[in-house]
């Protein structure tokens, strides 16, 4: 495992923690001076959904402004490349961020937000990407867009959300995602989750990155 700096390459930050955009505060209302956190105890309680969004928000601004520390871990698995980060604070695992790219069309972010190794929240943005006319010299394209949201209280799930939107490349202006409304999911992936979870915590202390599935 390696020792990299944080970048900032978040987008909709305090909306990927929210059902809704009325839930959400206003990047000046949230934003603290740099290397400043807004989280001062590292025991929190969490009892609600208004929990998880609360915490959700305050973890993703200590990230911003540079106040978590950071390893990450590389590895190749079966057409899969994939990189784990791992943000923590005093020692205590706070974040963990999955990406990854399969055969070049799919690729994925999931990010899983943790108290005590636990997770509370977790969001997975997939995206599908296909040709979509245009011409040989000029090709067009799509992405088939889908996120999750899944909120947790006392290790059970209890709220699993998802929006799915297409984003095209002949688009002179790009819809904004915070405008799709969340769903309840069909199908939701709880346990594939805290499955993949589960790899990436056993894994958290290798210094070393993998050439081999986790």
């Amino acid at each position: 495992m390696k020792i990299i700096p944080i970048i900032l390459t978040f987008f909709l930050v305090f909306e990927s923690c929210s059902k809704e955009k009325t839930d959400l505060k206003t990047e000046k209302e949230n934003t603290v001076p740099a290397g400043k956190s807004t989280v001062t105890d590292d025991s929190i309680s969490i009892l609600s959904k208004e929990d998880v969004q609360k915490y959700c928000a305050e973890f993703e601004n200590d990230l911003q402004n540079k106040a978590l520390d950071s390893t990450s871990l590389d590895y190749e698995c079966d057409g899969r490349d994939g990189r784990v980060i791992y943000y923590s604070k005093n020692n205590e695992l706070k974040i963990i961020k999955h990406e990854y790219s399969e055969y070049s069309h799919y690729s994925a972010v999931e990010k899983f937000y943790m108290n005590k190794e636990k997770p509370f929240f977790i969001f997975r943005d997939e995206s599908v990407w296909s040709f979509d006319g245009g011409t040989p010299e000029k090709p067009e394209t799509k992405d088939n867009i889908t996120e999750s949201r899944m909120y947790f209280v006392n290790g059970k799930m209890i709220d699993c959300l998802e929006k799915k939107y297409i984003l095209k490349s002949a688009d002179k202006e790009k819809p904004d995602p915070s405008n799709f409304p969340n769903q309840k999911s069909k199908d939701c992936k709880a346990e594939e989750m805290l499955s993949e979870l589960a790899k990436f915590i056993k894994h958290k202390n290798d210094k070393t990155d993998l050439k081999t599935c986790l």
